[in-house]
């Protein structure tokens, strides 16, 4: 194809997605555009940036690239300006034309690649592949099987939505999904375990075609494992149709409202990089800003992820390809509670997750410059900023121990030093700049559990899931130590320091956070910062264990059924932490998750239409304010105060706080009109309250209206 009729073409895509930005707005243009976008100008970036590598790694880090650029330079534009469709278009336009530009001077650039596939060499070589594959009778029958079990599991999900409240999605969805999901897991490792994966070759870069989408099982196999990351974590995106979670409504309200009027003031440094990507997303697919909301966290780990850790191993070490695609399983062995709903935190994490893969390229033999793991840092830093320092602390770490002289000896553990206490001093810092403010105290979160054989609920699945969750930390730690000791012994362990230096620095940060409250957080959310860089803490120690696992499973591989039961074991295991990592109510934990419900979203109507358009506030919990939140946005505050309890941890909800554990009166609804200088107000007691009798019986004494919503709400209005 001639040069300028493929900048041609690749003009006409840019002006039709602008058309469609600020005319057209189809949504079914949007989607087809917008992929089509993604696909040829990320294999573009990705060529530009990454000319050394693959056809394939060209297009997966050349979309990530693309999304990351959007994320990064959108933040910036917003923080200084603001996003609408003006500022949109030129920024597309911008990154667009550039990408275009640095293309064309690419050498043997000559044609689209995209279009190289459909050449008669390129078919004949995907019949030739078919017709070897079909020989391999016992591949394609688990391959089958796991498409039977995937799309089954798939479908008991759909069937399993909910809009009623629940404190967990296992409370709906039938125990023989556990069983399918243990089998599809099992299935697919057993395919994974065949050895005749790795007679494709993966590791050397392309030579001369753009074969894009020649087959081979390993390309096979890495979709299998993305749809199984993708049933992994897609569990609350399906069973919640009205959403999950509080804090993504909050956000979804935030990104609504920038994308109808372009800003939302105050500007915080913190979250800019999600609300700019998904904004720029919505206008570009020309879809809610709501689902791209949601679809962004279960979608990003699905197609990056497994790509990128098994990309890590196969390039770093010379372990067989089949070898590192079953290791990619062992990051499901970790809670992943924080990638199954989209959050600025969990996106950070799935951005740190990236980097931290991706780095041992660069400590290896610097396959990968150091820039572009820095230029992530920089994306995961404006996505969420604490959830963006330990990936920081790691790239420091690693850039000093990689770069050994006089001065990085010296900077290395002062560097160290101040790592350790960089969270909390930055929880501390910004402090001062917010409502949230820090002070030393015990939050009472245990860091560590210890395995207890002795405490059983005679239900063998839960008393073994249980036994797991108090057991995985310190088998991460022991695994790790062992691993440790034998590298360092055979003098392999320099890749590995910047990782578990990063693991114990976390590790005290963790600790440190354990001793402080912030304010504006209610009491049982006081140790969620510990927990989670706890938590973000093992992702680090993620690279050593992978190794140690390796190192058992290639003793294991002369006896066939040794492996096997490794295997049933690994399968096992990944099924009790998908159980665990999401809201469980069972025998051993009750959750204290209550989802957004329709009787939520009723109660704010009924609300709203008995206020007769006159002021008021509502003292309720969270997931009804979550319901307000999402059908007012933020259009209504009475001195200073939103109209219903937000933030947790404020003024009004102290007030819902006195109302439901002290005592329900009058008083306490006169205090909160009060403060707003409103003349009315409502107490919301959803019906699964505990104690919700008592509570009812006593509010209604001093009510000057009671109104029920099908026995689900208890609805109590005052006057002042």
């Amino acid at each position: 194809m001639n040069k300028f009729i493929k900048i041609f073409l690749f003009f006409l895509l840019i002006l039709a997605i602008l058309l469609n930005i600020n005319w057209i707005a189809s949504a079914i243009a949007g989607l087809i555009l917008g992929l089509l976008y993604f696909l040829i100008f990320g294999f573009s970036l990705g060529k530009i940036i990454f000319k050394a590598q693959n056809i394939g790694w060209q297009l997966i880090f050349g979309m990530l690239s693309l999304i990351s650029a959007y994320s990064f330079l959108g933040a910036i534009v917003y923080y200084f300006y603001q996003l609408n469709q003006l500022s949109v278009s030129l920024l597309f336009s911008a990154i667009s034309i550039v990408i275009l530009i640095f293309d064309s001077k690419l050498q043997n650039s000559k044609c689209l690649p995209l279009f190289k596939p459909w050449q008669e060499s390129r078919i004949q070589n995907l019949f030739c592949n078919l017709k070897s594959i079909t020989r391999n009778l016992s591949s394609i029958i688990l391959k089958i099987s796991y498409l039977i079990l995937f799309a089954t599991a798939i479908y008991i999900l759909f069937t399993c939505q909910t809009i009623d409240a629940i404190r967990s999605p296992w409370q709906v969805i039938p125990p023989a999904f556990l069983i399918i999901y243990f089998l599809a897991t099992l299935n697919l490792l057993l395919l994974l375990l065949k050895p005749k994966t790795t007679s494709y070759n993966l590791i050397q870069p392309h030579k001369t075609s753009y074969n894009l989408i020649q087959p081979h099982k390993t390309s096979y196999n890495l979709i299998l494992i993305s749809a199984h990351f993708f049933l992994t974590t897609s569990v609350a995106l399906i069973i919640y149709k009205l959403g999950y979670g509080f804090d993504p409504f909050i956000h979804q309200v935030t990104e609504l409202a920038i994308f109808k009027q372009g800003a939302i003031l105050p500007k915080p440094f913190y979250y800019l990089g999600q609300y700019s990507l998904v904004v720029f997303l919505a206008h570009l697919l020309q879809i809610s800003v709501e689902w791209i909301d949601k679809l962004l966290l279960p979608i990003l780990p699905t197609v990056f992820l497994p790509y990128t850790i098994y990309k890590s191993l196969i390039k770093t070490t010379p372990w067989p390809a089949n070898f590192c695609q079953i290791l990619t399983f062992i990051f499901l062995l970790l809670p992943f509670n924080l990638l199954i709903a989209t959050t600025p935190q969990g996106l950070a994490v799935f951005f740190s997750l990236i980097i931290l893969f991706l780095s041992f390229l660069y400590l290896k033999n610097k396959q990968i410059p150091f820039w572009y793991l820095s230029a992530l840092a920089l994306v995961a830093l404006l996505i969420h900023a604490l959830a963006g320092i330990p990936i920081i602390i790691y790239l420091g770490l690693a850039w000093l121990l990689n770069n050994q002289n006089k001065a990085t000896k010296i900077i290395a553990p002062l560097f160290a030093i101040f790592a350790s206490i960089s969270i909390p001093f930055a929880l501390y810092s910004n402090s001062l700049f917010s409502i949230y403010k820090t002070k030393i105290t015990a939050t009472g979160f245990n860091l560590l559990d210890l395995p207890n054989i002795f405490n059983r609920q005679y239900n063998y699945f839960l008393d073994l899931a249980y036994f797991y969750r108090n057991s995985i930390y310190w088998l991460f730690i022991l695994i790790g130590a062992i691993t440790l000791v034998y590298l360092i012994t055979q003098k392999k362990d320099k890749i590995f320091r910047a990782s578990i230096l990063t693991f114990v620095i976390l590790i005290i940060n963790a600790i440190l956070l354990n001793f402080i409250s912030v304010s504006f957080i209610i009491d049982y959310e006081q140790g969620d910062f510990a927990k989670r860089i706890w938590q973000l803490a093992f992702y680090f120690l993620l690279p050593v264990v992978i190794c140690g696992f390796y190192l058992f499973i290639d003793k294991a591989q002369k006896n066939q059924i040794y492996k096997i039961f490794i295997i049933f074991l690994l399968s096992s295991f990944i099924t009790f932490n998908f159980y665990l990592s999401y809201p469980r109510f069972d025998d051993y934990d009750n959750s204290r998750f209550i989802n957004v419900s329709a009787t939520d979203f009723a109660a704010v109507d009924f609300i709203e239409k008995n206020s007769d358009n006159q002021p008021y506030i509502v003292l309720t919990n969270q997931m009804t304010s979550a319901a307000a939140l999402k059908t007012f946005g933020f259009s209504r505050y009475y001195n200073g105060h939103y109209f219903y309890p937000i933030p947790t941890g404020g003024d009004l909800y102290s007030c819902f706080e006195k109302m439901i554990y002290e005592k329900p009166t009058k008083q306490t609804a006169v205090e909160a009109m009060e403060l707003t200088g409103v003349s009315q107000a409502y107490f919301a007691l959803p019906g699964y309250w505990s104690r919700f009798k008592i509570i009812a019986e006593d509010a209604k004494k001093e009510a000057d209206d009671v109104f029920s919503l099908d026995d689900k709400v208890l609805i109590l209005k005052y006057l002042k």
